[in-house]
């Protein structure tokens, strides 16, 4: 119960013993007071002078294997990647734990590394019919997250820069799209001067694509663009996706767009990064890219305006209106019957065989 020098102060008289003596009457020691562990433990770091050495090689080769317990952010990709619940995550922290491995950590921080993927709630605005975050706070804390990620990519950079402050663009893609036919509950609705209905729901989301320098240096990729992982949701509404949605809210986010700022992200030894941002609609489906375009049937091409009777015309020219090349390249161009000759030589081939054989 003593203080580290007081046991100090009361062994003093001990460290006049020869070394080999003190080692050999601790061994005696332990050996009456019925500790075996320790007993067989000095007995075989004494065998020889090499021996303690050896031992110590061996408790690092073995702390090495165990490796360094997971970070709150690495426990929850394990979590989000194996589609754990808590109580799942819980017991194979306690199986592990019994083994000797004490590489998870406790739930409290992946809820915290949760916590820290979302944008601060105070900037929140949810409604019974909406949910939406102002586009500035997504897109900041977007870039602040980026950051972090590659903070050492971007050290480098501005090491070799010879510069404590740089800059970057974060280029991104947005766009909406409407599902319908769910489940229809029987919830009552407070607000009612709005026709409010749970059936269908108008989702805006952002995808970060790419982190780059002025110069074109890329300090963050986006190797996977089509996953949830990388989805952020901007706007969640219960309402149906008709033309009339679809361009307030294209109308809506741009609007946005025009008022976004830059955004100083700060780092280690007073290094910045100025952060700007360049969104893209390409987030789309044929129907929305009908409606922006004023397209007003789903068959013509919402590029060029084409009918489907000159899709196959391979020597008729496709004039695109160029503002709307903008959303990206419509697949109604893809000759309709291009599958064709791969259908009938796959016959061809599967008919030789059968006859041979």
């Amino acid at each position: 119960e003593k203080s580290r020098w007081s046991k100090r102060r009361e062994v003093m008289d001990l460290t006049a013993v020869p070394l080999k003596k003190l080692m050999l009457a601790t061994e005696i020691t332990s050996r009456k007071e019925g500790a075996k562990e320790l007993t067989a433990l000095l007995r075989h770091a004494t065998i020889s002078p090499a021996r303690p050495a050896k031992i110590l090689q061996a408790y690092k080769l073995t702390q090495a294997e165990k490796g360094r317990p997971y970070t709150g952010e690495e426990a929850l990709a394990q979590l989000l990647d194996e589609g754990l619940t808590k109580s799942n995550y819980d017991n194979i922290r306690a199986t592990n734990i019994r083994l000797g491995w004490r590489i998870n950590p406790p739930y409290g921080k992946v809820a915290e590394a949760k916590l820290r993927c979302r944008p601060p709630s105070t900037c929140l605005q949810i409604s019974e019919l909406s949910a939406a975050v102002p586009l500035q706070s997504l897109l900041e804390h977007t870039a602040v997250r980026l950051v972090e990620l590659q903070e050492e990519v971007i050290l480098q950079h501005q090491a070799a820069s010879n510069t404590l402050n740089s800059s970057a663009k974060l280029i991104c893609t947005w766009g909406f799209d409407g599902s319908s036919s769910q489940s229809n509950y029987k919830q009552i609705f407070l607000e009612k001067d709005v026709e409010a209905d749970d059936s269908n729901l108008l989702a805006t989301t952002v995808v970060p694509l790419r982190l780059v320098t002025p110069n074109g240096d890329v300090l963050w990729n986006n190797r996977t663009p089509q996953s949830v992982r990388f989805c952020r949701p901007l706007h969640l509404r219960f309402v149906k996706e008709s033309r009339e949605e679809i361009l307030a809210e294209k109308y809506s986010v741009e609007k946005e767009i025009e008022e976004l700022e830059d955004v100083s992200v700060d780092m280690d030894d007073g290094h910045k990064l100025l952060v700007s941002f360049e969104l893209h609609l390409t987030v789309i489906d044929g129907k929305v890219l009908s409606a922006i375009t004023s397209t007003m049937s789903s068959q013509r091409c919402p590029l060029c305006g084409a009918l489907p009777s000159s899709f196959n015309k391979l020597n008729s020219p496709f004039l695109p209106d160029t503002a709307n090349l903008k959303y990206g390249i419509s697949p109604l161009h893809a000759w309709i019957r291009l599958f064709e000759f791969c259908r009938s030589e796959e016959r061809r081939v599967g008919k030789e065989c059968r006859s041979r054989w």
